[in-house]
């Protein structure tokens, strides 16, 4: 969940709040499954500072961040093209649940299937592929369920950003040569992290360093070049703060929803937009 705010704090009275910009990002459900009573906790925690800020003079915007480039959304594909099901669901989030449990049990017994996930990884990121295409259709039918499943709990959304758009967009193009032009942003050369891009935390000692499941830096681009989340996280706020020189184009999901897409206007909303 994240929260950006032009201006607050205790200081800043309460007439100064009228119209004061907030952007609520929550709930951001990986869209391979149907939701469970823990996203629905944490959008009940969203929706109610939602209702807080709006209430205290806030113009709030509401955020649904869609991470269908992911693990999860790959490893559900892999399952419907490569493992046989067959059940009794009313819906298809029901459905990938089971594809999502059977294809995790594969890679247990077969771990070689694994790379099946990265292939599905790579074809995600470039797009227009086949197993790209299918991703895009799992991904927004799954979330069209999980809209309508929060709409039943008065839970609404103002904009779906898609963390495909930020890297098809080129933000994280931006963002990366950003980062390139400081001193915390290196390719490693060797040890376990050689060929990954890593955003330096800060200076730990050897000892530290050698610790077996502890890593105090932060890899932002793999060996393979697949991108992590974290990486796409960055370029998505340094987007929210008006460092990136680019936008997303904007069209309706549903009535009252607008989406990021690589098709659309300028601006979603009339006075809205970045």
């Amino acid at each position: 969940m994240c929260t950006s705010i032009g201006r607050c704090g205790p200081d800043a009275p309460s007439s100064s709040l009228q119209g004061e910009k907030a952007v609520i990002e929550h709930t951001s459900i990986n869209p391979n499954k149907s939701a469970h009573i823990g996203h629905l906790r944490n959008s009940c925690i969203g929706d109610a500072l939602v209702r807080i800020l709006k209430r205290t003079g806030y113009n709030v915007e509401v955020h649904n961040y869609i991470d269908d480039l992911g693990n999860q959304l790959a490893d559900t594909v892999v399952g419907l093209l490569n493992v046989p099901y067959e059940g009794e669901h009313v819906r298809f989030g029901d459905y990938c649940w089971d594809i999502y449990s059977r294809v995790n049990k594969e890679y247990a017994q077969s771990p070689e299937m694994t790379d099946k996930r990265t292939d599905i990884l790579h074809a995600l990121e470039r797009g227009g592929e086949n197993e790209a295409w299918l991703g895009n259709l799992v991904a927004e039918r799954i979330v069209r369920e999980h809209v309508e499943e929060m709409k039943n709990f008065g839970i609404e959304y103002d904009l779906l950003v898609w963390e495909s758009s930020i890297v098809r967009a080129g933000f994280w193009a931006s963002a990366f040569q950003r980062l390139a032009q400081t001193a915390v942003f290196v390719q490693e050369k060797e040890g376990k992290l050689a060929g990954c891009w890593v955003l330096k935390q800060s200076s730990v000692a050897d000892g530290e360093a050698e610790l077996e499941d502890y890593n105090i830096d932060k890899v932002l681009v793999r060996s393979n070049g697949i991108l992590t989340y974290t990486a796409k996280d960055i370029a998505y706020h340094l987007w929210k703060f008006g460092l990136l020189e680019k936008d997303f184009s904007y069209h309706e999901f549903t009535a009252g929803l607008w989406t990021t897409g690589l098709i659309g206007r300028a601006f979603w909303k009339s006075g809205h937009g970045y």
